[in-house]
């Protein structure tokens, strides 16, 4: 079983805000692999299914995203995931909007969901999919990510998410080290 999570914040004010960009891709993968997010369960919506001939439960916490920790380490302590077989989706802003990277472990780089789980999980090796948004030119962060996508931004946000699940889906056939090289260097195959 492979957990996968998307990060964001709950509620309808935020649905299309930058900081839900791992929300929208698990939203995505649900829809294309028909896996039904219904359960209500370890503060958070979830639903089992399979992807790339893989078991899977996609997870979106309910908590905000300072405490999605809470979340992942309830969810996948139930099901016994450990933390290697966990996949966080997050957006991030050291990315150029539409940029997708993969990486396994390491820090949070500021990310106060992916830090949230690392401190509940109590280890920074699990794998994630990051999702490019770039920083503002000017004003506060956190204003930024709580704004909506532009306009000028939907079509590229459209293809990075469909570039999230395509990086989810290699991850799972083929590993991490294959997904890095096809993902992170721009040599995406057609989706």
């Amino acid at each position: 079983m492979t957990l996968i999570v998307g990060l964001g914040n709950p509620g309808g004010q935020y649905a299309g805000t930058r900081h839900n960009a791992g929300f929208m891709v698990v939203d995505y993968l649900a829809d294309k692999h028909k896996i039904r997010l219904e359960t209500r369960r370890y503060f958070a919506v979830l639903g089992k299914g399979v992807i790339a001939n893989s078991p899977v439960t996609l997870l979106k916490p309910q908590t905000y995203m300072n405490r999605s920790g809470v979340s992942v380490y309830l969810c996948s302590a139930a099901l016994r995931v450990p933390p290697k077989d966990i996949v966080v989706i997050h957006d991030e802003l050291d990315l150029p909007p539409g940029r997708v990277k993969v990486k396994f472990g390491g820090g949070s780089a500021g990310h106060k969901g992916v830090q949230s789980i690392i401190d509940m999980l109590g280890t920074p090796e699990f794998g994630r999919i990051r999702v490019g948004i770039g920083r503002p030119m000017n004003g506060d962060v956190s204003d930024y990510v709580l704004e909506e996508f532009d306009d000028d931004d939907a079509t590229v946000t459209a293809d990075a998410i469909e570039r999230a699940a395509y990086a989810l889906e290699v991850v799972l056939s083929d590993g991490y080290d294959r997904a890095m090289s096809l993902i992170n260097s721009h040599r995406e195959t057609a989706l």
